[in-house]
């Protein structure tokens, strides 16, 4: 029979950089696949393994990893002084003489030589989160009236935004001070469901006459612009998305799917993607003023392509007022039926706008474009969707994971899909960790990693069923750290949840906004309180949780902070547990164990969660944390 021992696995960039593998172990090894394991381990690494619950609850410990020493007397891994092993993947397996058990996955860090051994850092998965995300910066290289990426004056090497989920009056990026266009993410799945000025919407078309539920041809009223065919719809009462089947023609549309929400008479028409392409974004490119005119001047000299007509509307880039074209482009001049209010110096842009026709805005993926001048601070609502369907918590997780070089668990993002809709507005410098604690925390859950994989639980009691038991024989030790959830180790009284994030808040509005609309748009988040009327009459000194919620509707929030309020209202034991790794069958974060012993009033068997664990390779040892 085959000795039990630990094991060692690292990728490493040799002296030529190849990829190689290195592999040692404490005895001597071969695999199934015929790969030796040089017996060098002397000291196998203390390893801590702990979720993260984005700092909601006092209950978790701390991930970290040690060091592994190999034995170098006889200088036989001096070679390693040439090899590159940081960033690169580790793992640490337990041989039992049958089966090979991985309890470590994760990363190196160095290589040190100490006297006649090598110790190799090793870093814990959690510890991969510490980078910061990085985000595109704007390259400043706009040839106006042309480009995407501002000059070097405004926005050179600003990042670029993203949006994941539903965010709200977010404070886009102006990208082209020319043609009013702005930016709020750079992903492609984004899709810009709302503009605003000084808070007014900015609306081009509303339903014409109730739509029923099955319905695919939609009446809509006169509006601005255009509702082309495959152009992305969205109606102001619901959150479903609709692709344009026939663009709009006789004042009607046709969508597919069909309507599964009713549609009431006089609700917008959201039009997203009605430009193709970002070059479409950029058509139109405004007439340029050949020498300078003086207020109240009449004639105009322009150059650029195209053609003004009789009756047009033209809007200078250096003020706001609008002006109807009395005399059409002919020679390189037009006139104007009443003079310039302002100087119009040479090399000012002339845009061409017929308000009858034109739509106030429209988009391209995470850019939009404004017609007009705005007449205060431009705000706007975005989202994200995977296939046509707005993005849930879930999918908001995943594809965090991915911009963090990871994924999430399938069975994680099941679990966690139903919680609700969430936004998470990414436009500065943040660590990959942080970010994700938002999101974690967002859903009273909790997550750890394995190598690139993100795994997430929401936060629960101990399920009906225990995986395995614990008996007094199989304890070493054990103590009792809390019998409450709260920072004093009490049960928590109330929970204080803000929720429905915007983005901006503002301090000036257009006059048509009403009181409710100015008081909430002051705000960032909309705000209640949940309490447990038995906790606070039976703990006095009992906390109330400050709960910072990305969730965006209040129906989600009132359920997932009752859940959570039954779990941290009463008594909740936090306890640590010391045993024998063998003696432990296998075992997960967030298994429902059975401890049985005569100490802490155990002796019926308590059921409690495992959230964490310790485990001292060198002596066999698992420190088991646990809550229930």
């Amino acid at each position: 029979m085959k000795q039990a021992q630990w094991l060692y696995v690292q990728s490493a960039l040799d002296a030529t950089n190849t990829a190689v593998t290195l592999r040692f172990s404490l005895h001597g090894y071969v695999d199934s696949l015929g790969h030796y394991y040089e017996p060098r381990i002397i000291t196998p690494a203390l390893i801590s393994v702990s979720p993260n619950d984005g700092g909601l609850l006092s209950l978790f410990g701390t991930s970290s990893i040690g060091d592994i020493e190999l034995a170098n007397k006889d200088g036989g891994l001096n070679y390693l002084a040439d090899y590159a092993v940081d960033g690169l993947t580790a793992q640490l397996i337990f041989y039992d003489g049958a089966a090979e058990t991985v309890y470590f996955t994760g990363t190196a860090s160095r290589i040190a030589d100490q006297d006649d051994r090598l110790v190799i850092g090793l870093r814990a998965a959690l510890e991969t989160l510490a980078d910061n995300l990085v985000l595109t910066p704007y390259a400043g290289t706009n040839a106006l009236p042309a480009g995407l990426e501002g000059t070097a004056d405004d926005i050179k090497d600003n990042p670029k935004p993203i949006v994941l989920g539903d965010c709200r009056n977010i404070s886009p990026v102006l990208v082209n001070s020319s043609l009013l266009i702005y930016q709020v993410s750079s992903r492609s799945d984004c899709l810009i469901t709302a503009i605003y000025d000084e808070g007014a919407r900015l609306v081009n078309y509303r339903t014409s006459g109730a739509h029923s539920v099955g319905a695919t041809t939609i009446a809509v009223g006169a509006g601005l612009g255009d509702i082309p065919s495959g152009a992305t719809i969205r109606f102001g009462n619901q959150l479903i998305f609709y692709t344009v089947q026939t663009g709009l023609a006789s004042g009607h549309i046709v969508i597919t799917p069909a309507l599964s929400v009713a549609v009431p008479s006089g609700y917008s028409v959201d039009v997203m993607n009605t430009y193709a392409n970002t070059a479409d974004l950029q058509a139109d490119i405004p007439f340029t003023v050949t020498s300078e005119k003086l207020a109240k001047t009449t004639l105009i000299a322009l150059t650029g392509i195209g053609t003004i007509s009789v009756g047009d509307k033209v809007l200078f880039s250096n003020h706001g007022s609008i002006y109807t074209v009395q005399t059409g482009l002919s020679a390189g001049t037009i006139t104007l039926t009443a003079g310039l209010t302002d100087t119009i110096p040479a090399g000012t842009y002339c845009s061409v706008i017929i308000p009858t026709q034109q739509a106030l805005w429209g988009s391209y993926q995470g850019y939009f474009r404004l017609a007009y001048p705005p007449v205060g601070a431009v705000t706007c609502d975005a989202v994200t969707a995977t296939s046509g369907v707005l993005d849930k918590a879930a999918d908001v997780l995943d594809k965090l994971a991915v911009l963090s070089g990871m994924s999430l668990d399938s069975t994680s993002k099941t679990d966690l899909q139903a919680l609700g809709y969430v936004g998470l507005y990414i436009s500065e410098t943040n660590t990959k960790k942080d970010l994700i604690d938002r999101v974690i925390k967002s859903l009273a859950a909790y997550y750890w990693l394995d190598s690139t994989v993100v795994y997430a639980k929401k936060l629960a009691v101990p399920s009906a069923t225990e995986a395995f038991s614990i008996e007094e024989w199989q304890i070493k030790s054990i103590s009792r750290l809390a019998t409450g959830l709260g920072t004093n180790g009490l049960p928590i009284k109330a929970i204080k949840a803000r929720y429905d994030r915007l983005e901006s808040t503002q301090s000036s509005f257009a006059g048509v906004l009403q009181k409710a609309t100015r008081e909430r748009l002051k705000k960032q988040y909309r705000e209640k309180t949940l309490s447990d009327s038995t906790a606070t009459t039976r703990h006095k000194l009992a906390e109330t949780l400050e709960w910072e919620t990305l969730l965006r509707y209040e129906t989600a929030v009132d359920s997932m902070a009752a859940s959570l309020l039954a779990i941290i209202a009463v008594r909740r034991d936090v306890v640590e547990l010391e045993a024998l790794l063998h003696d432990i069958p296998a075992f997960a974060i967030g298994d429902t164990v059975k401890i049985i012993t005569n100490k802490l009033g155990y002796a019926a068997g308590k059921k409690l969660v495992l959230i964490g664990y310790t485990l001292d390779l060198k002596f066999g040892i698992i420190t088991m944390r646990l809550f229930g």
